[in-house]
């Protein structure tokens, strides 16, 4: 029982350890990154393409769909980035362009593996939405490596670092949250 007890420790040791140098990785690349001021509302309605990054929560996932269905309401160029499992939850029409992602594309430190960040910056984007309503490292670490002048994105911890556009939702149901950003889309 003794061994079981060492071993947990030091796989959670080791998580740790991990977690601590995605966040140096991470940081590293901010303070390379510089936002200059802009017209949000001109940005967002000139945009020719978009990248959507769809949530990493289940039940946020299903929710988030209103927001594929509004850019292809609106004719945009649509790209979406989703875990490989989930691309037939999502409906055929709104799928035209998809980035598939595997565990194999996560690194050890769970941050995008550079086959990965090779595959996005191959396009480019006008616009980057990021669906996640909890912070995850990995898809700000995505949002900041893709090429891109506006990058939207729900308020959370050290966002400021990640997006130039943020959406303060105290409201804590997925599909309220998705609501408010298709009404904040909207506006524009």
């Amino acid at each position: 029982m003794n061994l079981k007890n060492n071993l947990v420790s030091n796989l959670s040791i080791a998580d740790f350890f991990k977690s601590i140098v995605a966040q140096y990785k991470v940081n590293q690349s901010v303070k390379q990154q510089s936002y200059e001021g802009m017209d949000f509302s001109s940005k967002l309605k000139s945009a020719n393409s978009i990248i959507v990054l769809m949530p990493e929560e289940e039940v946020d996932f299903h929710h988030s769909i209103s927001v594929l269905e509004y850019l292809n309401s609106q004719s945009k160029h649509t790209t979406i980035m989703t875990r490989d499992y989930r691309v037939s939850l999502i409906n055929p029409k709104l799928r035209q362009n998809l980035i598939e992602y595997e565990i194999r594309d996560i690194s050890k430190i769970k941050l995008p593996t550079k086959k990965l960040l090779t595959k996005l910056s191959e396009k480019n984007f006008d616009v980057v939405i990021d669906l996640n309503r909890k912070e995850n490292l990995f898809f700000s670490y995505v949002v900041l490596k893709i090429k891109s002048k506006l990058k939207i994105g729900f308020e959370k911890k050290n966002s400021d670092k990640f997006y130039n556009f943020q959406l303060a939702f105290n409201g804590k149901e997925p599909e309220e949250a998705y609501k408010y950003l298709v009404n904040c889309l909207q506006m524009f």
